[in-house]
């Protein structure tokens, strides 16, 4: 399972698997109160909206979940440096585990429960913000979960 993720900086990234738009994010920033990170499916549909503030690590508060499509309860965690997780409320855990070290290692693992299933890697050489996501095996009971963390984390990233 493969999906493709670009954007330009710090104003939001779009998913796509094949050629179809699945997700996308919208980010309208606030220096002093954080920016707010919005997430819509291919139909328009706000599917999460959070707030996240940098300091020291990104903090996420979860503004809005739609529930019908966001069925499972979650919180986010980021350390900016190393890991970025989603942690279910039974416990379970997707971890992206982030080695961006540009032209020597530009990966980041995907990890559920502990279990490698997948890696990241960022195209470096662009203009744009360009991410290969590549799953061993189709995951598509967390899909949507890691595609929603994925944006969570990197959709206001500043590399400049």
């Amino acid at each position: 399972m493969s999906f493709i993720a670009s954007g330009s900086y710090s104003n939001g990234l779009k998913i796509y698997k094949s050629s179809d738009l699945e997700l996308y994010s919208t980010i309208k920033k606030s220096w002093f109160s954080g920016s707010l990170i919005s997430i819509f499916n291919s139909e328009n549909q706000l599917i999460l909206e959070i707030k996240e503030s940098r300091f020291f690590g990104s903090k996420f508060k979860i503004i809005f979940q739609h529930n019908s499509i966001l069925k499972r309860q979650f919180l986010i965690k980021d350390s900016n440096l190393a890991n970025s997780e989603l942690i279910f409320e039974n416990n379970d855990k997707i971890t992206l585990a982030r080695k961006w070290i540009p032209l020597v290692n530009p990966y980041s693992k995907i990890i559920y429960n502990e279990k490698v299933i997948g890696k990241v890697k960022m195209n470096i050489l662009s203009l744009e913000r360009n991410y290969e996501i590549n799953l061993n095996h189709a995951q598509t009971e967390i899909e949507l979960y890691l595609l929603t963390l994925f944006l969570c984390t990197e959709s206001n990233a500043n590399f400049e």
